[in-house]
């Protein structure tokens, strides 16, 4: 298959493919955060619960671009100088 444009490859493990982007932290901890956020503001003020509202949009919009394989966050466009270099140097024209 050919190589696009919008690929990336990963310096780590050698993959050719359009990266993913996940959340800095998991669901789990953010559903902890909420429900201990919760169970303060009843017994004192509900405006506390800016903390949680803070964690979640930082969780949605700070999300890491990672590579599609091994999640590692060394990879960079194949248009590049050194995707270029990389991808010669590793025989990986043929790959996707």
């Amino acid at each position: 298959m050919a190589i696009f444009e919008s690929d990336h490859i990963c310096i780590a493990c050698g993959h050719i493919g359009e990266p993913k982007k996940i959340a800095n932290s998991s669901f789990a901890v953010e559903i902890i955060v909420w429900a201990v956020f919760i169970a303060v503001a009843a017994s004192t003020s509900f405006l506390i619960l800016i903390a949680p509202l803070a964690y979640s949009l930082s969780r949605t919009f700070n999300k890491k671009i990672v590579c599609g394989l091994c999640k590692g966050t060394q990879i960079i466009p194949v248009d590049s100088p050194n995707g270029k270099t990389l991808i010669n140097k590793n025989n990986l024209n043929d790959q996707k």
